[in-house]
């Protein structure tokens, strides 16, 4: 069995499995040695760097990609070729196959085409010439086998080989080596960058002790010169203060004097007062009067409202015999309807009998039908009568009671008048009466007035005067105590908020030296905290501004 494959295996002389097999067997062993020769870290480094020059620059960086696209850009032509050569090898051996069948086929039909006609001389001939193609023609699935084993062979020798496992494990060492550098690089520019900043906070540092200092050394000298000429004002204000109180209580004993001048005058006014209280009360006297005449007016009106009511009620019953009157005419107009309709039916049956008879005898339905007519027109023409002899009736009638209340009313508003002016002439002459005395009482009281209000008008100009002058000088020296108290409640507020701002300065002077003897004792740092340092800074830069505009706010006040 193991013989037979051998053979099977072998090439024979013909010049078609020679070449294919040649050209496997090189395929092969030529792929082996490339790899074996060009598969190493030298090559793949070569790969790695490219070509440096002006116009194109290959070098891969590791940001290009991940791993395996790195690996895949740093292949050989040896290793690229290896990994397509078993699918080659496979396809020539399957070729050679197709071209044996496709020979082996051309031939069995030139043998058939010459043995058609021939004898059995020849016909035993091609018999045997297409047992002997028979024979090889299973030799022609040679190269399709010598392909398949060619085909395991080198993916056996590629797994064995791993020349893609060492070059991904290449690059992965090539990739950390590369990011190793670029940390250091890194940490080496951070920590340059440190020392130049932590150089350069020192030498600002001292230059702004030096300058706090001197700073410092001028503010107390301002201060002092402050405080002193703050004493000076304090004393002068409080001498100023001492005269105003003592104007106020000359101006508080004046005020008394007047206020008692204007009791006085308010006694005598309230006599006054009570003289015209008693005028007043004659006046009250004499409106009673005249409530009482007016209370008799109303009395004999009401006489008058009586007999206008009686007219009224004459007027009323002339309505309601209206009233009956168009209840008679809606009766007669009642009757009217009815009749006409009576007729209406009866002209209504008639022509329906018409219409029914007229086939027999169509001159006697119309002289019946006339006669109808006119029996109706006589009908309603004594209805028409009786109609109008019941309106005539009616409104005669109607005539008769109007003339009758017109006439009675008349006599009642003629006697109503009569009794008003009677009444009015009564009123005239008791009003007359009262308005007189109520006149004079008035001219009395008048004079009282106005004497009163003379005697008043002096004593109120007076004391206006004197309550001016009083109010004058009180603005005055309150307005001199606000602007003094103001100016004192401004300077110890400004005197504090500067203490208390020198106390920040100060505290934040002694805080410095610590901050710098702290970053000279850590110079190695790589990167200082330098947060405190700028927000001290800041602190001081803005205390600064703020004395300035106290000092400013203190100058102002002074001048």
């Amino acid at each position: 069995m193991i013989a037979d494959v051998i053979n099977f295996l072998t090439p024979s002389n013909e010049p078609i499995q020679i070449a294919f097999s040649s050209i496997i067997v090189v395929g092969v062993l030529s792929t082996i040695v490339w790899v074996k020769i060009k598969a190493r870290e030298k090559s793949w480094e070569q790969k790695w760097q490219g070509k440096k020059d002006d116009q194109h620059n290959t070098t891969l960086e590791v940001e290009h990609g991940s791993i395996h696209e790195l690996s895949e850009a740093v292949a050989t032509t040896a290793e690229k070729i290896a990994n397509i050569m078993p699918g080659m090898l496979l396809i020539l051996g399957l070729l050679g196959t197709f071209l044996g069948l496709g020979l082996a086929l051309d031939k069995a039909s030139t043998i058939l085409q010459n043995s058609g006609g021939a004898s059995v001389g020849a016909m035993g001939s091609a018999m045997q010439d297409l047992t002997s193609m028979m024979q090889g023609l299973g030799t022609k699935f040679k190269t399709s086998t010598w392909g398949i084993i060619a085909f395991i062979l080198l993916k056996i020798w590629e797994s064995i080989n791993g020349f893609e496992d060492r070059r991904l494990i290449w690059c992965i060492g090539k990739m950390k080596r590369e990011l190793d550098n670029t940390r250091q690089q890194q940490e080496k520019a951070k920590a340059g960058q440190a020392e130049f900043l932590q150089a350069s906070l020192m030498g600002s540092a001292k230059v702004i002790v030096s300058a706090l200092a001197v700073q410092t050394e001028s503010m107390k000298g301002e201060w002092r010169r402050m405080a002193e000429q703050r004493l000076e004002a304090d004393q002068a204000q409080n001498t100023r203060w001492q005269q105003n109180f003592e104007q106020v209580s000359q101006g508080v004993i004046d005020l008394t004097k007047v206020v008692a001048a204007v009791l006085h005058n308010g006694n005598e006014h309230h006599t006054t007062a009570q003289k015209s209280l008693e005028h007043l009360i004659g006046i009250a006297h004499s409106s009673d009067q005249t409530q009482a005449a007016l209370r008799q007016f109303t009395e004999s009106n009401q006489d008058n409202l009586a007999a206008l009511q009686k007219a009224g009620t004459t007027m009323g019953d002339a309505a309601l015999k209206v009233s009956e009157s168009a209840g008679d005419l809606q009766v007669v107009v009642n009757d009217l309807s009815k009749q006409m309709t009576e007729v209406l039916n009866g002209v209504k049956d008639g022509l329906n009998d018409t219409l029914e008879t007229m086939n027999d005898d169509f001159s006697e339905n119309l002289h019946k039908m006339g006669s109808d007519l006119e029996g109706a027109t006589d009908k309603l023409s004594v209805v028409m009568n009786d109609v109008n002899k019941s309106l005539g009736t009616t409104i005669r009638s109607m005539s008769e009671d109007l003339k009758e209340n017109l006439s009675s009313m008349s006599t009642n508003l003629q006697k109503a008048t009569d009794n008003i002016s009677t009444s009015i002439d009564s009123m005239s002459e008791s009003v007359n009466a009262a308005m007189n005395e109520v006149a004079k009482n008035m001219k009395s009281t008048a004079n009282i007035q106005i004497e009163s209000s003379e005697e008043f008008k002096d004593i109120s100009g007076s004391l206006n005067a004197s309550v001016i002058a009083m109010t004058s000088m009180v603005e005055k020296v309150t307005k001199d105590i606000k602007l003094s108290l103001t100016a004192v409640s401004q300077s110890g507020q400004r005197m504090a908020d500067l203490d208390s701002r020198y106390a920040n300065v100060s505290t934040m002077l002694e805080q410095i030296p610590d901050t710098l003897k702290a970053l000279a004792a850590a110079p190695e740092r790589p990167v200082p905290d330098l947060k405190p340092l700028q927000t001290s800074l800041d602190q001081l830069n803005h205390a600064a501004e703020n004395i300035r505009d106290a000092l400013s706010a203190r100058q102002e006040v002074e001048a």
